[in-house]
């Protein structure tokens, strides 16, 4: 066996050998962690300062306001306090990816019995050059953990028997606080909590039982799921996982066109508040939630068609019944648009979607008007502020276009390769690559179909989960080459 990072770690009574695992190895493993989480941050250093979005600066402010908000969970808020400490922000980032590169290094022992380190090497360079994951890790959003709710609930379902017990607690706690850090992240996790299984009998009757347990993949859910009623049942008085969650449907039903004209013609004798502007309804979701978010929306300024009307708390009092009569008046005609939403959305992947419109929008309409971010760090972070306006973000000179090529190409090639691993591996029957490639298959169709169809298409949305298949390509290649008796057991 080659010279590893760290032998395979105690999995219990299926590998008593790894007890025995020397501390030295173990140091090293957390030394190339910790540098390939340095590595992952490398975006965000050559910017000058982490990533920021639309929302970021309301993920800051809710845990050191003690806030919510209405179309969200503040538990990334909860998660990046006590790493900023109200100092700076540049922990965050390090942390996460610290907790990125971790969930590989498990992976790559999980699929080989040992990380050695050329291989752990090769595989972090290739993600931080060829891939979203840095652009994603260097943000603050909560968008890094959505692969985590994958790789998080796939070690746990498929490879629990190769971690060590801290391992295995370890990840049913992180994988939980993946899940309730983003509403999109839960119908995502329930519906892993049913492909696991489902995956588990398929590979037992195929004789191909999997070295992992259904049971503790669904577990995360469950406690992530409790989390976020906990907290709106004592926020909101509702025991509900989003107070206002019709809000975005609804948009979306709009912008389709099936809500739209349901109003036009129900109203006005309806009585909806949305009534009074019947006849403005966008075909963009985002104009009606937002007022857009593309360089001529924020030049126009017009706000959105939902704050004409009152805000999401009036919209939400009738959204539910808008939605339910524009499913009983144009059923076929939104399922046909949520069908073509979600393949649109299956294909859209492209790095740094959003964050050079947020610079656009600060430069058009100048920092008071348009980047709540500026606000929020003047007042928690005033020590940061220089940084993040001189950022190469804000002044628009990160290389975002340059790179989507690259990461095209590289994506098309890993998909390729990782189409000619899980071949192989199903003539071979070796169950952890079969389970991973479906898995990280029907998440990213999943993904497409919750984001697509329910809320707005944007190329962040697959983006965050797209090296996923780069991941599985890297880590399973050598699979092409490996006798099956070299196979982990």
């Amino acid at each position: 066996m080659s010279q590893s990072l760290a032998d395979q770690s105690r999995p219990g009574a299926a590998h008593p050998r790894s007890a025995a695992r020397p501390r030295s190895n173990a140091l090293a493993a957390a030394g190339a962690i910790i540098l390939a989480g340095l590595i992952f941050s490398w975006v965000a250093v050559y910017n000058g300062y982490p990533l920021v979005f639309h929302d970021s600066a309301e993920y800051i402010r809710l845990a050191l306001e003690f806030s919510t908000r209405w179309n969200g969970t503040p538990f990334y808020s909860v998660f990046m306090a006590p790493f900023h400490a109200t100092v700076t922000l540049w922990p965050v980032v390090f942390a996460q990816g610290i907790i990125i590169a971790h969930l590989i290094y498990l992976v790559i022992r999980c699929a080989a019995g040992t990380v050695g380190p050329g291989r752990f090497a090769v595989t972090i360079v290739a993600l931080a050059l060829f891939s979203s994951l840095p652009w994603f890790s260097g943000q603050l959003m909560p968008d890094l953990f959505t692969p985590v709710v994958v790789l998080g609930m796939a070690l746990l379902g498929f490879a629990a028997a190769r971690l060590a017990r801290w391992e295995r607690v370890y990840l049913l706690l992180l994988t939980a606080g993946a899940i309730s850090v983003h509403l999109t992240h839960i119908p995502l996790a329930l519906g892993l909590a049913l492909v696991i299984p489902a995956l588990h009998l398929l590979l037992a009757r195929a004789r191909m039982p999997a070295p992992g347990s259904w049971v503790l993949a669904v577990i995360p859910a469950v406690l992530a799921i409790a989390a976020v009623l906990a907290l709106n049942t004592v926020v909101y008085g509702r025991t509900t996982l989003s107070p206002y969650g019709s809000v975005m449907p609804l948009a979306r039903f709009i912008a389709d066109g099936p809500a739209r004209t349901y109003l036009q013609t129900a109203c006005p004798q309806a009585g909806y508040a949305l009534c009074e502007v019947a006849d403005e309804l966008p075909d963009d979701a985002d104009v009606f939630l937002w007022g857009g978010h593309d360089l001529a929306a924020v030049q126009a300024n017009d706000g959105s068609v939902m704050d004409k009307v009152g805000g999401y708390q009036v919209v939400h009092e009738e959204a539910g019944t808008i939605i339910r009569a524009t499913l009983q008046e144009h059923f076929l005609w939104q399922l046909g648009s949520a069908t073509r939403n979600a393949f649109r959305q299956f294909g859209r992947f492209a790095t740094g979607d959003g964050l050079g419109v947020y610079a656009a929008k600060r430069t058009v309409l100048g920092a008071e008007g348009a980047a709540y971010a500026d606000q929020v760090l003047q007042r928690y972070f005033p020590g940061d502020f220089a940084a993040y306006d001189g950022s190469k973000q804000l002044l628009e000179t990160l290389p975002i276009t340059a790179v989507r090529p690259f990461h095209l190409v590289a994506g098309l090639l890993a998909a390729a390769a990782a189409i000619a691993i899980v071949g192989r591996a199903l003539r071979r029957r070796q169950p952890l690559e079969v389970a991973l490639f479906a898995t990280i298959l029907l998440a990213l169709v999943g993904n497409a179909v919750i984001t697509g169809s329910l809320g707005a298409v944007h190329d962040r949305y697959q983006s965050r989960l797209i090296w996923l298949v780069m991941l599985y390509a890297l880590v399973f290649w050598p699979i092409l080459r490996r006798r099956p008796q070299d196979a982990p057991p």
